[in-house]
């Protein structure tokens, strides 16, 4: 049996089972594959989405791997390591990861191949990307040249590396090759599944909607249900569906997570609560988008990268009432600027650009927005880039010279307007906007008067109809 092939399989339970059954039968007498074929195991349970089965195999594979080779015992305390930090868990004792990859020794195998890409992959989560890189240019070298069957999960560990890190040109030619590999080896249903959701990712951050949802529908029917594949494609859903300003298909894609995998994938794996925080925002539902916070800042507490850190101030800024989101804003960019990842550092100075100008600071808000579009064009990152766009040109005019139905309606109006047109109540509307209640209600009376509507259903009709958001001053 082929362990390794086996556990990038479409059954990783099963796999769980039958190499713990062959490492059981190993008993004492080879130690070292035991202990191997159990932190395979572990992985495999892990992929499926059972975390504590996957640290308990773990901790099983090290108590093992203490009669074994050198060898062997680098591979278990990779093994289990990868596995505490995919789960947001520190280690019961501190674990040197150097001294395993000189352990590992030569490039011999691909098994130690495999072992060493988890080292990349855990050095890519902790944001030490050139090592991450090195080593993972190192592996692909190997296994090109040796045609090993580790190649295909290879490159696509360095695509999403290279996604991360904004060179999705790269990425998206890495992880298309890593497909069509993982195509030819009818074992490797996750690392096509995988591959696939990063393929989606890169079409949803640049608004390529048709082809991100081309590349989902074959990665969700090969995909574990709750496993790290099924996870990565809900984060693609979630990255579209927001830069098409569709904040509640972007909600039900990453409440999911949020709420089944929130304990199951480290912040920094996943990625995803600072979207569902900005969605939980887009739709008027701050009290969501605040306890959603909260949640994130308590699980990336100890979190030594910076993108978790930017990330909450970024959304606290987005939070804060006007006379405090300055500072969280700068915040996010300083910390931003110590990273290779200009999306993100885009995306902070876009929504910071979007509360100076509802404070109406617009000089300020302009050279924010302008920044902000400019590496969005550069990236290819369209939808992002339009929605910087809307702000910097708010008042576009309709292509027939019909004139704006919405013009009459004040500044004020036309975010109660936006908001409403998401599918916010009134409280959703006042918690946004940092109004009462009578405040929303009598801003809704004079926009239903201005444009001869008698109810909020006959006012998201007349937009649907007008094809477009009346507001030049929408949230945030």
């Amino acid at each position: 049996m082929d362990s390794r092939i086996s556990i990038w399989g479409g059954r990783p339970l099963r796999a769980h089972e039958s190499l713990l059954t062959e490492a059981l039968g190993l008993g004492d007498n080879e130690p070292g594959r035991a202990a191997r074929m159990l932190g395979e195991a572990a992985l495999a349970a892990s992929m499926a989405g059972h975390t504590e089965l996957a640290m308990a195999t773990a901790n099983r594979a090290q108590r093992l791997a203490q009669t074994a080779d050198s060898v062997s015992r680098a591979m278990v305390a990779i093994d289990r390591a990868i596995l505490a930090m995919q789960s947001n868990r520190a280690l019961e004792q501190e674990r040197d990861i150097a001294q395993a990859i000189g352990d590992l020794g030569p490039l011999e195998s691909d098994e130690i191949c495999e072992s060493l890409g988890h080292c990349a992959v855990m050095l890519l989560w902790d944001e030490q990307y050139p090592a991450s890189e090195q080593i993972l240019v190192r592996i692909v070298e190997a296994a090109r040249e040796r045609r090993w069957p580790i190649l295909a999960l290879s490159l696509d560990t360095l695509a999403g590396l290279e996604f991360r890190t904004d060179r999705w040109d790269a990425a998206d030619a890495h992880s298309a090759e890593a497909v069509r590999l993982a195509r030819r080896n009818s074992g490797d249903t996750f690392v096509l599944a995988s591959a696939l959701t990063t393929l989606a990712r890169i079409a949803a951050a640049r608004g390529r909607e048709a082809e991100c949802r081309q590349y989902l529908g074959e990665a969700m029917e090969l995909a574990s249900p709750g496993g790290l594949a099924a996870a990565y494609g809900a984060t693609a859903t979630g990255l579209l569906e927001l830069g098409l300003d569709r904040p509640a298909r972007a909600i039900a894609a990453l409440e999911v997570l949020d709420v089944d995998t929130g304990e199951t994938y480290s912040p920094a794996v996943i990625r995803s609560g600072p979207d569902l925080i900005e969605a939980y925002l887009r739709s008027g539902r701050a009290r969501e988008a605040g306890a959603a916070l909260s949640r994130f800042e308590s699980a990336t507490a100890s979190d030594r990268g910076t993108w978790a850190r930017a990330a909450a101030a970024r959304c606290r800024g987005m939070l804060a009432p006007s006379q405090a989101f300055d500072q969280e804003f700068r915040e996010a960019l300083e910390l931003h600027a110590q990273t290779p990842t200009p999306f993100e550092a885009a995306r902070t100075r876009l929504c910071y650009g979007e509360r100076l100008r509802r404070a109406r600071r617009l000089a300020e808000a302009r050279e924010q927005l302008t920044a902000a579009f400019a590496i969005f064009d550069r990236l290819g990152a369209s939808t992002w880039a339009e929605r910087a766009r809307r702000e910097l040109a708010p008042r576009r005019r309709r292509r027939s010279g019909a004139a704006d139905p919405f013009s009459p309606l004040t500044s004020h109006e036309m975010q109660v307007t936006e908001l409403l047109r998401h599918g916010a109540t009134n409280r959703e509307i006042a918690a946004a906007l940092f109004v009462t209640d009578k405040t929303v209600e009598y801003h809704l009376g004079n926009v239903f008067r201005k444009l001869d509507v008698r109810s909020r259903t006959e006012l998201v009709l007349l937009l649907e109809r007008a094809g477009q958001s009346p507001s030049s001053e929408a949230w945030p």
